[in-house]
């Protein structure tokens, strides 16, 4: 185990026991003893992404983990050729929201294996995607567009790496 991961060995606990108390505070409630993480989401009352990291830290604190970046790198690929596989196929619905499941989970975890926190990266991540539609929004007024709606992907794309370069 690489020091960036020794920061969650015995975390799942802790994060049970912090969970819980947001939640109860959240919703002003008792929670249950008995809220663990191997138990259904509806009686959890987290989030999906609560949940999802309470699970991933608690497989990792069990020894259930990736040992390097590479294999994670391999599961994410392999995800998304399910993906891919599975559009291609035009399989069901609920197959392909399975498999794109897996795939946001893998990404999950390569967050995870790297030491940073999953709710602060999304929201870095939402605010930079923010931003930049913010900017190409702007951009899209100044060339005169109201919506992108109609253009080509290339225009969009074009516009897309102007805002990129800022």
């Amino acid at each position: 185990m690489t020091s960036k991961n020794n920061r969650y060995k015995n975390l799942s606990t802790a994060l049970r026991t912090n969970l819980a108390k947001r939640k109860t505070q959240q919703r002003g409630r008792a929670v249950l003893e008995s809220e663990q993480p191997n138990m259904s989401l509806e009686k959890t009352k987290m989030s999906a992404l609560e949940y999802l990291i309470l699970l991933e830290k608690d497989a990792r604190d069990f020894g259930f983990q990736w040992p390097n970046y590479d294999m994670i790198f391999e599961q994410i690929i392999g995800e998304c050729e399910e993906v891919k596989e599975d559009l291609k196929a035009q399989a069901s619905p609920s197959k392909l929201q399975e498999e794109i499941g897996d795939v946001i989970h893998a990404a999950l975890g390569l967050c995870i294996f790297a030491g940073f926190d999953v709710e602060e990266t999304l929201a870095k991540t939402g605010e930079k995607f923010s931003k930049r539609m913010m900017a190409l929004k702007e951009k899209a007024k100044e060339k005169g567009f109201v919506t992108l709606h109609g253009k080509t992907m290339e225009e969009m794309l074009l516009l897309w790496e102007e805002i990129k370069k800022k």
